[in-house]
Order: structure tokens, then sequence, then C-alpha cells
């Protein structure tokens, strides 16, 4: 006994994936089905017991390529496409009973007026054509039990029983639809765990919920209306075919739960994960071999994201595609937490200012790219700590970095990047306070509140740097020891010349002698004094 294994649902899929049923055109699917009969038919194995001519029939006296109608044999199944002619042929018939039906909704051709069809009459036809797709689904079905493989004999049994309930939905029939859509369902979603290629089990999952289930629901709803019993009937099962068996290993990513199912990604992250745990703080090898595990386990995602990229989209392979990108967003924090935290290590042993400019440059980059890693559209607390984490970076950057300019000479381009850098860390102290969950959000703020402190005093020294003319914030000497030093470079104020008078003091001791003589005999003085004028030169001296 052979056993043939024909993929049916595989099969199927292709089919009703063109030749018009895309668009409802079951008229060119009927004829793409007869036109693939006959090319089944006519293969050179086949072709003698399959082909409709006299000329394969033997003893048969009739004319020359006479057409003979044949069946096919019930024994020696010894080719595929014995099977395939039913599949085909019951296709043929499950087309033309919609096409007809589509005609009574439709004004009828001119072929049909001559012919006198009537609705009734198509309705008729279109039923007969329906239970000839159930008998050739049936003697598909049998066939296939005893020549298939057991995955084909479940492919032929849910085929089978999806064409026996549309015949019983045709003729409202509910009770038995509903059974036969359950029987239908239930064998598709059972294929669909079954089945290791994720693309064909896609398409179980899909046409048990895209096509069985709402036939059966619209069935157990007119057996409600008509009075029917539900409660022995089929209760929907919660499962959607996409929960296949499962034993690997999870992890946490954005408070979302994903499974590991690659068994070398597996063991390289818990490697990863170990090694990460005994990480000491000073132990540069050990930082480069985690790096390079986190690397490999990088490259292991990528190589599965592009295998699933290139299958046909789908519920499975679609939940597929979402799990490797979560991996791939996993082993990039924990890249990048490593790498921030080397970073931060460093930067707790410098001294120079460029150092430091040099490290947060780097560690911005890292932040930068933790709020870029792949996740939810709306903001979720991991992007809120993220984006607080750049802030925080940015404030210390702007602050080294002024310092630089101050020692460039550029003292203008530091102060406004000192006043940006106060200004980011007000920022950053409000949104690490806002984030309830995030690590070391007490010392980070702590870290905040001593910067703003020492922005202050660093401000004020770039700014009298800038006025006594100095190029360094290290200097001979402190403002004190330089009052008596001039430095003709920069001007401390601009003030214009103000009038006074001449020997102020003198003339106000005057004043006050003055008020005690009469003012009769003090003008009757001034007047005489005033009109006495010299005209040699030595007159001023004569004056008394």
């Amino acid at each position: 006994m052979m056993n043939i294994r024909i993929p049916v649902h595989v099969t199927l899929d292709s089919m009703h994936g063109s030749h018009g049923l895309r668009h409802d055109d079951f008229k060119q699917y009927h004829m793409y089905c007869t036109r693939r009969l006959s090319r089944l038919r006519h293969h050179k194995s086949v072709r003698k017991d399959l082909v409709h001519s006299s000329a394969y029939v033997a003893g048969e006296k009739t004319k020359r390529n006479a057409f003979c109608a044949r069946d096919v044999p019930d024994g020696n199944v010894d080719h595929e496409n014995f099977l395939l002619v039913l599949l085909v042929d019951t296709e043929r018939a499950w087309a033309h009973s919609n096409e007809l039906k589509a005609l009574l909704h439709e004004q009828l051709p001119k072929s049909h007026q001559r012919s006198k069809s009537t609705p009734s009459k198509l309705r008729k036809h279109a039923v007969r054509r329906l239970r000839r797709a159930k008998q050739l689904s049936i003697k598909f079905k049998d066939l296939c039990e005893k020549f298939a493989d057991d995955t084909t004999k479940q492919e032929s049994c849910a085929y089978a029983a999806w064409m026996s309930g549309n015949l019983a939905l045709e003729v409202n029939d509910w009770k038995v639809a509903c059974d036969e859509f359950h029987t239908a369902i239930s064998l598709c979603l059972k294929l669909a765990q079954q089945e290791k290629n994720l693309e064909t089990s896609d398409i179980f999952a899909s046409r048990a919920n895209n096509v069985l289930k709402p036939l059966l629901k619209y069935c157990q709803y007119e057996l409600k209306e008509a009075g029917g019993n539900l409660s022995n009937m089929f209760e929907e099962s919660e499962t959607n075919g996409n929960k296949r068996e499962n034993t690997a290993s999870a992890l946490v990513y954005r408070g979302q739960t994903v499974d590991v199912a690659n068994k070398s990604l597996k063991v390289l992250l818990l490697k990863a994960e170990s090694l990460q745990a005994d990480l000491p703080e000073e132990e540069d090898a050990t930082f480069l071999s985690l790096l390079s595990l986190y690397d490999d386990a990088q490259a292991i995602v990528a190589r599965d994201m592009q295998n699933y990229s290139a299958m046909k989209a789908g519920p499975l392979v679609n939940a597929k595609r979402a799990e490797l990108e979560n991996i791939s967003g996993y082993v990039k924090q924990k890249k990048l937490e490593l790498s921030m935290t080397h970073h931060e290590r460093m930067i707790s042993s410098c001294e120079k200012v460029a150092d430091f400019a040099h490290l947060y440059d780097s560690l911005l980059q890292d932040a930068r790219a933790m709020c870029n890693l792949p996740g939810p559209e709306e903001e979720d607390e991991f992007f809120l700590e993220a984006n607080a984490n750049v802030l925080r970076v940015r404030a210390f950057r702007a602050f080294y970095v002024s310092q630089l300019y101050a020692t460039l000479g550029k003292f203008g381009e530091a102060v406004v990047l000192i006043e940006q850098s106060k200004y980011l860390a007000d920022q950053a102290s409000e949104e690490i306070a806002a984030c309830d969950e995030m690590e070391k959000a007490d010392e980070y703020v702590d870290e905040l509140e001593r910067l703003i402190d020492e922005i202050g005093a660093i401000k004020l020294r770039i700014q009298i740097q800038a006025c006594i003319g100095k190029n360094s914030l290290s200097s001979t000497g402190d403002l004190f020891s330089r009052l008596n030093q001039f430095h003709p470079v920069h001007n401390v104020a601009e003030l214009s010349p103000i009038p006074l008078p001449a020997k102020p003091a003198f003339f106000d001791i005057a004043w006050n002698h003055v008020n005690t003589f009469p003012r009769g005999d003090l003008q009757s003085y001034v007047d005489k004094r005033k009109n006495r004028s010299s005209s040699n030169l030595l007159g001023w001296f004569q004056r008394g």
C-alpha cells in the first residue's frame, strides 16, 4: 500500500489565491479547474485510466476519440494524479455551484434567457452541483484513507467536512452544518499545531479562523433562531491555532514575555547572563567576552529574521517575526547596558576635562540608541526612563564641553553651554523623579543636584575670566592679589566723564561761614571787588 503525500490545503490555498477567487469570479475559477483536470488526466502515467476518450478504453466500439465517461478507480491507485483529479473535480463542482448562485443576484445573460432559466431552476442546479461536490469529496477522503499518509488523511477529512457543511448550509440544515464545520475546524487547528512549517501552519490556522469559524457562527445563529438546542452543540474553543507546543525558556523585554526557541541562542544568553553576574568591576577581558557573546546572539537573531522575512505573511509568521524583533531588542538592550556601565565606571576614574567630555559623548550615543530600541508604539515606562537618562547624560556632556570652550578662549560659547547644561539638568531631575521604577533614580537625582550647584560657580568663573581676559581657568594668583594690575585688553565698564566743581570741600566750608555775616555787607563787598579790574600783567598779584 502506497503512502501518497498530497498537501491538500496548501494546494487549495495556491488555487484560491489566484484564478479569479480573490474577486469572487467563480466562472474564471470554474474554467481553470476544467483546464487543470484535462492536464491531470493526460499525464502519461494515468491517461490510460482517466482520459475520456475511446482510444484509451479497451473494448469500446465507438467512433475514434469519442467521449467515454470514466471515473477514478477505487483500487490500484499508484499515482497522486488519481487523488488530485478528485480534488480538482470537487473544486470545479463547488465553483460551478457558486457561479450559478451569483447569477441569482445579477441579470441573467442571454444564454440563460434563451434557455428560459428561472431563479428556482438555477438554485436547484446549484444545489445539485454542491451535492456532486460532496460526493466527490467523500470519495477523495475514502481513497486517501487507503493510499495516503496520515497527514493527508486528516486534511481530506477536514476538506470533506467543509464541503458537506456547505451543502447543509445551502439546504438550511443548520444542525448538520454546525457539526460538519465543527469537525473541519477541529481538524484544521490540530493540523496547525502538528505542522512544523510555520507557513503551512498559518494556512491551517487561517482557514479555521477566517473561513470556517464565520460559517459556524452563522449556522449557530440560524439554528438558534429556528429554535434549535445549542446546549449539546459545539462550544467554540479559545484555541486559535497560534498556540504551539514550546518548551523554550522565556525572557522579559519591555513588559512582554518572549520565548527563545533557538537552542544556540538560548545557550549564548544563559552564558552571558552567568558571566555578567560574576563580572569584576575592573576586568576588560570579561567585558570584551560579554560583548562578543551579545554580538554572536545578535547574528543568530538576524539570520532567523532573514529566514522568516522570506516567508509568506500569516498569523504565525507575523507572530514569529514580532517575537524575533523583541529578542533582538532584548539583546541590544543588554549590550547597551553593558557598554553604558563600562563607560560610567571609566568616568568615575577620569581627571581631565577632555576625557570627561569624550566619555560622556560615547555614553550619549548609547543612551540615544536605547531610546530607539524596538517596542510598542505608545510610550511605555522603558521609553520614559531611557529618555530621562538621555537628558541626564546631555546635561553632564554640556557641562564639560563648556569648560573645554573656556580653555580655548571661547567664553561666549562656554556661557551658553553652561546655561544649557543647567536647563537640561533641571529637566532630567523632573523626568527621573517621574519614573517610579527606574534603577538608581535617587543616585541620579543627587548627582544632578550637585551638578546644578557646581554650574553656578563655574559660570561665574567663566564670566570673570572673560572680563579679565585670561585664556584658562587656572591663572597665577587670585583676583584680590591682582587688584593693582592693569590689563588694557578688556574694559571693565564703559563710563562717560561726569562734570564736577573744582575744590568742592573748600567751597562747602566757605558757604557755611558766609551765612554768619549780614547779607547787605556781603553784597556791597562783592560789588566792590567785581568792579575792580587790572590792566597790567601784575594786576592779579595786587588783589588783596
